[in-house]
């Protein structure tokens, strides 16, 4: 019918109801009519309905591709102002995602920055030091312009991005900067697993060191933890002995770095590493002592002697940091005062709960290495 052809246009529509009311169509009995004119309108209704749903998908996909692209900007151009590497195949991706926005036109801007950005994230973090001291000497002598500054604070931006990379996770933060490839796999099930993989890692770990200034661990922080979780489930004994097999792969100056990676964790066991190498007289590994004080405080047999013992628990804090004195670092001397109070609760856990001043002083000489 002429309705039903017209039904999908609603200008089509238009023409075909002008023309039932018109007298063409005068002899058409009113309820048909009727009936007509209402078909009309519904189709009129739904065309409608139609054409705004339609527009508003397309004004979603609009702002769903706007959204996406800004997203990839974004991601894009934090990577570039912190110094790390644009990889090929994000590169790819995030050109594909800006395509027909505008944000496709601020891409070679920020591109053409990223080899400068990139070359100085890459610089060891004195380096880095050193070129930021030298600039601001530059200018404080020549005087300075709102660019210089920028550009001040642009180097800045990126030298603090690596050194809080750096710290939270060191071989990730040296691949981010294209410094490392891929990062060779550690199976980290159980110690002779990790160790007997470690030579590629050892490697790695060198290399980042050398940018940070200071010996790091060659395990990622989640292996660090993994590991962490599966040594403290072991007895003391065997826990001692998995560190004593660890430091001797690590060396000590390793092993110290995977103890600070541990400590927020598990401090004990962080402290036991930075330990590991060393003995007490009697050719015991001081880090036993540690994770013996750790369990031992944890369960009460350090502390369950006589009711009115030498020196009470309370105090061993107290005279430890009175032997120890406040003569080292901040951070160094509160890890050493806190290996002497738990190599405390190991020695008093061996004797019966007792602990006399002597034993206090010889866990804070042990502490400390001597």
């Amino acid at each position: 019918s002429l309705i039903t052809e017209a039904r999908r246009d609603n200008k089509s529509l238009d023409v075909a109801i002008g023309r039932i009311n018109s007298d063409e169509f005068a002899a058409l009995d009113p309820q048909r009519k009727a009936e007509i004119l209402n078909q009309a309108e519904g189709f009129r209704v739904s065309n409608i309905q139609r054409s705004e749903a339609a527009a508003r998908a397309a004004q979603a996909r609009h702002e769903h591709q706007m959204k996406t692209a800004e997203a990839a900007y974004t991601a894009a151009t934090g990577i570039v102002q912190t110094g790390k590497m644009l990889s090929p195949e994000y590169i790819q991706q995030m050109t594909t995602a800006t395509a027909g926005t505008p944000f496709a036109q601020a891409l070679p801007e920020l591109l053409r920055q990223a080899p400068e950005r990139s070359a100085f994230g890459m610089q060891p973090m004195q380096a880095m030091d050193r070129a930021i001291m030298d600039e601001r000497a530059r200018l404080n002598t020549g005087g300075t312009n709102p660019a210089a500054e920028r550009r001040i604070q642009q180097l800045e931006s990126i030298r603090d991005q690596a050194r809080k990379d750096y710290e939270a996770d060191p071989l990730p933060a040296a691949q981010e900067r294209g410094l490392l490839g891929q990062i060779t796999p550690l199976d980290t099930s159980n110690v002779q697993a990790l160790v007997s993989g470690l030579s590629g890692r050892l490697d790695q770990a060198a290399l980042v060191s050398q940018q940070t200034g200071r010996t790091e661990s060659p395990l990622l922080m989640t292996e660090a933890e993994q590991l962490g979780k599966s040594l403290s489930i072991l007895p003391v004994p065997e826990r001692a002995a998995a560190v004593a097999t660890l430091a001797g792969a690590l060396g000590p100056q390793m092993s110290a770095a995977l103890g600070r990676q541990m400590s927020p964790k598990d401090d004990a066991l962080g402290l036991a590493l930075a330990m590991a190498g060393e003995k007490t007289t009697q050719g015991r590994y001081t880090a036993e002592l540690v994770l013996r004080g750790q369990q031992a405080k944890k369960d009460g047999t350090s502390t369950k002697g006589s009711k009115q013992p030498e020196m009470v628990a309370s105090k061993w804090g107290a005279a430890v940091a009175e032997y120890i004195g406040d003569s080292m670092p901040q951070g160094v001397g509160d890890q050493v005062r806190n290996a002497a109070v738990l190599i405390a609760h190991g020695i008093a856990s061996e004797q019966g709960g007792e602990l006399s001043g002597k034993d206090v002083a010889r866990a804070a000489r042990l502490a400390v290495g001597g």
